[in-house]
């Protein structure tokens, strides 16, 4: 099939292709005042006509990257930063939604995010907890706990509530 079987689509808003643009493999944090996605790969879905975009389609799509479903589809809105403007897909509502704030846009940006389990876990009570007198050269001990990092077995910072 050459490129001229495809139909000439119109151009600017009138459109009804656009590119989703694909973020997987990736992290995202907080950063102060924004939210950051880093070290993914990119994919792209080129010539999607608006009426064809459905969660079947983003499955299928998951699948063509690589990735294991489940997995949460965040969409991020047109002119807003991570921070302000994802928004979780999770039905053809949100869909249609996300096509009514493309508003002409060639380009549509999706983040692929795994889910994530939470375990709790009971707390041995056994284990000492360390404690240090607060001395003024050591700032992250409060009221004498001393909070450490069982993976790296360093000291965690301590958060000042009254600067949050």
């Amino acid at each position: 099939m050459g490129l001229s079987s495809f139909p000439s689509p119109a151009e600017g808003k009138e459109s009804p292709y656009f590119t989703p643009k694909i973020d997987h493999g990736g992290i995202m944090f907080t950063k102060p005042n924004n939210l950051l996605y880093e070290h993914g790969d990119v994919d792209y879905m080129d010539y999607v006509h608006s009426s064809s975009l459905n969660r079947q389609l983003l499955d299928k799509l998951v699948e063509g990257v690589g990735l294991d479903l489940p997995i949460k589809f965040l969409y991020k809105k047109q002119k807003f930063s991570l921070l302000e403007g994802l928004v979780i897909i999770r039905s053809n509502v949100d869909i249609a939604m996300l096509l009514k704030d493309r508003n002409g846009a060639t380009q549509v940006d999706i983040h692929l995010v795994p889910h994530l389990r939470a375990y709790e876990l009971e707390w041995d009570w056994s284990i000492p907890i360390p404690l240090r007198p607060p001395s003024p050269d050591n700032s992250n001990v409060r009221n004498g706990l001393v909070i450490i990092n069982p993976e790296i077995g360093e000291e965690l910072p301590m958060l000042d509530p009254s600067k949050l």
